[in-house]
């Protein structure tokens, strides 16, 4: 395998071949490693198997002959159609050399055959199956860059795979949003054929972004794959904006990094003030002239009528902000800002939006979203146009109380979605995790657990046993399989109060607890700590 002090550069930069076809009934690895060791010093060969011909992939510690490396081979295993010198990698034009992104194989090559020959390369390599698209994730810099190298010379019926150098950027594809419901599959890939047929790779209708027990009024998505990026990019100008039964569909660029995504959007501009009749067409060519924009919609919400613009960097979004506000458009005087979003967590599950709305009136807020579960209380976005009002919301909101439950508000800052940097008991928030607890730095002593409580037990069960005891802060309740029996479970519970001494009066006063005869096992909260494999 590589040197320990192999740098990135030098694996970029090392001398690879591909060879193709190996007959593995003939040759084993190691045969291939006794025909070539003569050619040169090789550290790491590896044979894949595939249904239309089996690969050989060799990494030589320094430059090798092609033509001595070729008769050497072909001497021993005939038929050989191939022996590709792998190019060397540019590492400075690639932006994360941990992660790729593949697209391109559903006609030459099956998903899950392809995921199988990657895996055989390398056990450190993770790889997520999106259909249409690989995303290949790995901690080892050399491992990711050698799989980089044979993704990008491997070639099967003469069909090349693409291989991202940005997770940044977008792959070659597009997502077609807001199809009606009674627009069916074919009649969408007709609509895409008539401008694009020529250069449209695959269309993929996920049976995961659709619901196959959606209503008539529901719509559903679809992803585009071309053969290249600037066909996709057309096809946004061509199709973006388009009418399909008097509905209008969404068309962009597919972004496969979901932290981007989550990124762009604390960056996204909002235009108010806009005239009435204003189309979402018109909007996206008054503002593509500033830069890249990825999207463009306009808001019917609240009686409001407002539009969205995001661009791919935050630098040209703030320049527009500033250039544009204030401006005249068709005698409307238009303003612009970016959202500043807080986060609340903690409000009674009966609360309303528009109670919540009327709590925060004096700080103007923009949009309110509220996300409802089953088991636990909600989550509420609150938007804000300036800063002042934004931070005077987090302050009132931490004032309050809701049935038993002191409310936990802080900012989603720009970058990453993390938590406002002043709160440290908040980190990693995440809107497309909303249904998971976020990670909670608790303070001990203000924190009792709870273990064998019934699998039925919910949050409300927990916040009503503890909230006589003092101010509740935070109330965590995670399924705990039983060592003995993994069918049986119970769930623990952790509860953070405002003060210690309430925490101690909970502990005294619960002891001895038994609900539905099983006796609840009551503790001061400690840290679980994980223990690093040996």
């Amino acid at each position: 395998m590589r040197r320990a002090n192999d740098s990135p550069r030098d694996i970029a930069n090392k001398c690879l071949y591909l060879i193709h076809p190996i007959n593995l009934d003939n040759l084993t690895l190691k045969d291939l490693q006794n025909l070539i060791q003569k050619c040169g010093r090789y550290q790491h060969s590896s044979i894949f198997s595939h249904p239309k011909g089996n690969f050989a992939f060799l990494i030589f510690e320094h430059d090798v002959d092609r033509e001595n490396l070729f008769s050497r081979v072909n001497k021993y295993v005939p038929n050989i159609q191939s022996i590709v010198n792998v190019d060397p990698l540019n590492i400075d034009e690639i932006d994360d050399l941990n992660i790729i992104y593949v697209t391109h194989y559903l006609y030459s090559i099956d998903s899950k055959e392809l995921e199988k020959m990657i895996k055989s390369f390398s056990f450190h390599l993770k790889i997520l199956n999106r259909y249409d698209h690989l995303v290949i994730q790995t901690n080892d810099t050399s491992n990711a860059i050698i799989c980089r190298r044979f993704l990008n010379s491997l070639s099967i019926d003469n069909h090349k795979l693409f291989v991202s150098k940005s997770r940044i950027k977008p792959l070659p594809m597009i997502l077609v949003k807001k199809i009606p419901y009674d627009f069916n599959t074919t009649e969408l890939k007709e609509l895409f054929h008539r401008k694009c047929q020529r250069s449209i790779y695959s269309i993929n209708t996920n049976p995961s972004s659709q619901n196959f027990n959606r209503s008539e009024t529901d719509d559903y998505s679809a992803r585009i794959t071309f053969h290249d990026i600037e066909c996709a990019e057309k096809a946004v100008l061509d199709y973006n904006f388009t009418t399909i039964d008097g509905k209008e569909i969404s068309v962009e660029l597919f972004l496969p990094d979901f932290s981007v995504k989550n990124d762009m959007k604390t960056w996204k501009l909002i235009i108010n003030n806009i005239p009435p009749n204003l189309m979402s067409l018109q909007l996206f060519r008054l503002f593509k002239p500033f830069g890249d924009l990825h999207k463009v919609k306009i808001v019917h919400s609240n009686s409001k009528h407002y539009g969205v613009i995001n661009y791919y960097q935050q630098e040209t979004s703030q320049k527009v902000e500033e250039m544009v506000n204030y401006s005249l458009l068709n005698g409307y005087e238009i303003k612009t800002f970016h959202l500043r979003t807080i986060k609340i967590l903690n409000f009674m599950n009966s609360t309303q939006k528009e109670e919540i709305l009327e709590m925060f009136v004096d700080y103007n807020p923009f949009s309110i979203k509220m996300i409802q579960f089953k088991d636990r209380r909600p989550i509420v976005y609150l938007s804000f146009q300036n800063d002042k009002d934004m931070e005077g919301a987090i302050e009132h909101a931490n004032q309050i109380l809701s049935l038993g439950m002191k409310l936990s508000a802080y900012q989603l800052l720009l970058k990453n979605g993390c938590a406002d940097k002043n709160d440290s008991k908040h980190e990693n928030i995440n809107e497309n995790n909303s249904s998971v607890d976020e990670k909670h730095r608790y303070i001990q002593k203000n924190t009792i657990h709870f273990s064998n409580l019934p699998n039925d037990y919910m949050q409300e069960d927990l916040i009503n046993l503890c909230m006589s005891y003092g101010t509740l802060v935070y109330i965590s309740l995670m399924t705990k399989p039983s060592q003995q029996n993994r069918e049986n479970t119970s769930k623990t519970g952790v509860v953070e109060f405002d003060d210690e001494e309430s925490a101690k009066r909970a502990i005294t006063s619960l002891e001895g607890l038994q609900i539905n005869g099983n006796p609840i096992k009551i503790s001061l909260y400690t840290p679980f700590k994980k223990h690093s494999k040996r």
